[in-house]
């Protein structure tokens, strides 16, 4: 029996002594797991507050020393954790057991593991800070570094790992990530796929910000752009200067004050100019929303003016004025809206995203074994955050395009309608911009041709067939006429019974053709008048040009398009000289002399007496040749 126990005590004891779980550092439970994933650097470490503890006390000769660590006034932590007094410096010691022998392995140092450090691996020096502050040889500071650094195992498959970190220039200092262990080849890749992240994010930053500012150029009044380009800029600043940044790969000469304080003042701009954004994207109307800017800008403001030890002091404050400014926006978006709806419930959501993934990222994360997963989380959603925005923005320029266009059939419509009652020509022969800014008394002085045309014994008409055939008489005619006159370029000034007078503003010899087609068109109309039992009708046509006074008489209550002139009073006289020559049509000389080139028709000298003066007349006669068409005018030898 004492025998069984004495074998049991002996059982139990070199149990105890092969699970020995040591205080500071970790055991690798398989050491070739390492090659195809990390292991994290958590658990316990040793801190020693303000003391560089000399890496060989730690390690020496291959063998991993035991002392208390109450020697050099340690105590035990768990990473995170940062420097106690603040600003000052420490030493973190860590063990990893049960490696590969001599095998090469890696960990990357960025600002959240290292802030500014002297790396040693087995009392080897792996990473060194190249500057010592004014402190003395103790206090050492760095620039903005992000390095892969590399060491071997030693034969024992230990790497005794010693951090001197310093932090004299921010409040938070110390080791604040769970820094990753793996196969150097492994971490290579880790890093490289980190990078790459970042390039993706920051190129499809880049090729937003360029199409937003275009679209902005392009589009002046649609400022939505312009912020959305700005804000996609800045993001492209936080991305690239936010740990485990392709800047700090690349360019390690940046100093680290630089590099926080541009990162932070980055952060702090993304509220303003986003506020600015949904202003123009939703047009809000909110009129203290200018105490909202004030109060964004002044987080960035701080930050960019402030000493790097009080920004780092009260950078908590910093994050929660940020958190209350968005929660702000998305109150100032939902008391907003107006359909569509999901514009604005879609925005609220993409806030609320970022900001559950800010804090996950720099508070939560940060105490997770994946070290570096928050940045990585964070930056995908900046870049999601983006691109949703230009889509936004994009479907909101879709809709006011489809307003404005609205907008302009409207207008056009309205434009379509005052035309019926005022040509748009007199409108602009006045140079108005809009038809409701005419104003009786309004009027221009042109030089144009005058076509004046009367129905031949219209007043015996009105005797002989009921009202109903007059009108109908009547429309038929302006309905034929008018078509005829704007094809060629001429507008109707005044319906004046059965009489139009006409204003060709271009001197040539369209209105000598017009006044052609006019009479071969009514000579065709014959089965049209019998259908509407109304008698066929000839028309009398006179041609002169000169000065015309063409505007708008009237007053505040009703206008009219007018236009008078003594050489519109000589057109109707000459017109009304075609029953004495028994003509249908009568041009002035004056006329005649711009209607040279129409070569289809025949053109008699008559005299007859206008204004009490004899004058030299000319009948229009068209040659036989001439042909009409339902189309328009088809003349062979001059006209098109």
């Amino acid at each position: 029996m004492k025998k069984a126990l004495v074998f049991l005590f002996l059982l139990n004891l070199f149990n105890a002594f092969s699970q020995t779980e040591f205080k500071s550092g970790k055991v690798v439970d398989n050491p070739e797991s390492l090659n195809h994933s990390y292991m994290s650097m958590d658990g316990t470490w040793e801190y020693y507050d303000k003391k560089f503890v000399d890496p060989v006390f730690f390690y020496t000769d291959g063998v991993v020393q035991e002392f208390d660590i109450r020697l050099f006034n340690g105590k035990y932590v768990k990473i995170p954790y940062q420097i106690e007094n603040k600003i000052g410096y420490a030493t973190y010691h860590y063990t990893v057991r049960n490696l590969k022998p001599k095998k090469e392995y890696g960990i990357v140092l960025y600002r959240g593991i290292y802030t500014c450090a002297d790396v040693f691996v087995n009392n080897k020096s792996i990473y060194e800070s190249n500057e010592v502050s004014g402190g003395g040889v103790d206090i050492k500071k760095t620039n903005r570094y992000m390095r892969l650094v590399t060491f071997t195992a030693d034969e024992n498959g230990v790497a005794d790992f010693v951090f001197h970190v310093s932090n004299y220039e921010l409040k938070f200092g110390g080791i604040l990530l769970v820094p990753q262990l793996a196969e150097d080849t492994l971490m290579q890749s880790f890093l490289l796929r980190n990078i790459a992240l970042e390039l993706c994010v920051a190129g499809v930053l880049i090729v937003l910000a360029i199409y937003n500012i275009v679209i902005f150029f392009l589009n002046r009044g649609q400022k939505m752009h312009l912020w959305l380009g700005l804000l996609s800029i800045d993001l492209i600043v936080v991305v690239c200067t936010l740990d485990f940044s392709f800047i700090g790969y690349v360019r390690g000469s940046i100093p680290n004050w630089l590099n926080y304080k541009t990162s932070l003042t980055s952060l702090a701009l993304i509220i303003p100019f986003y506020n600015l954004y949904v202003k123009n994207l939703y047009d809000l109307k909110f009129k203290w929303n200018f105490i909202a800017v004030i109060i964004d800008y002044i987080v960035p403001v701080f930050i960019i003016v402030s000493p790097i030890q009080i920004v780092s002091e009260y950078l908590v404050w910093c994050f929660v004025v940020g958190y209350l400014m968005s929660i702000y926006l998305c109150f100032l978006i939902l008391i907003n809206r107006k359909p569509p709806n999901y514009i604005y419930s879609f925005n609220v959501g993409i806030i609320i995203l970022m900001l559950v993934t800010a804090a996950y990222g720099f508070v939560f994360a940060q105490t997770r074994p994946e070290g570096n997963f928050g940045y990585v989380l964070f930056k995908s959603v900046i870049m999601s955050f983006a691109v949703a925005q230009t889509i936004l923005a994009g479907i909101k320029r879709d809709l006011l395009s489809k307003e404005n266009q609205k907008i302009v059939e409207k207008y056009e419509r309205k434009n379509a309608s005052y035309s019926r009652f005022i040509p748009s020509t007199i409108v602009n022969y006045l140079q108005v911009a809009d038809i409701k800014d005419i104003e009786a008394g309004d009027n221009s002085i042109c030089d144009a041709m005058i076509l004046v045309a009367d129905i031949r014994q219209f007043s015996k008409m009105t005797v002989k067939y009921t009202t109903h055939q007059v009108f109908t008489l009547i429309n038929e005619y302006y309905k034929t006429i008018s078509p005829i006159i704007r094809a060629y370029g001429g507008f109707i000034s005044k319906y004046l019974g059965d009489v139009i007078i006409s204003i060709f503003p271009e001197k040539n010899d369209s209105v000598c053709r017009c006044a052609v087609e006019i009479q071969r068109k009514f000579e065709s109309m014959g089965p049209e008048f019998e259908r509407y039992n109304i008698p066929m009708i000839n028309i009398g046509i006179g041609i002169h040009c000169g000065k015309v006074a063409v505007g708008f008489m009237g007053n505040e209550k009703h206008i009219d398009a007018v236009a008078c002139a003594e050489s519109i009073v000589q057109a109707v006289e000459i017109e009304g000289l075609n029953k004495k020559f028994d003509s249908n049509i009568l041009i002035s000389e004056t006329a005649l002399n711009y209607c040279r080139t129409f070569i289809d028709c025949l053109y008699e000298g008559v005299m007859g007496e206008v204004r009490g003066e004899k004058t030299l007349l000319y009948k229009v006669i068209p040659n036989l040749s001439f042909a009409y068409n339902n189309e328009g005018v088809n003349a062979k030898g001059g006209m098109e």
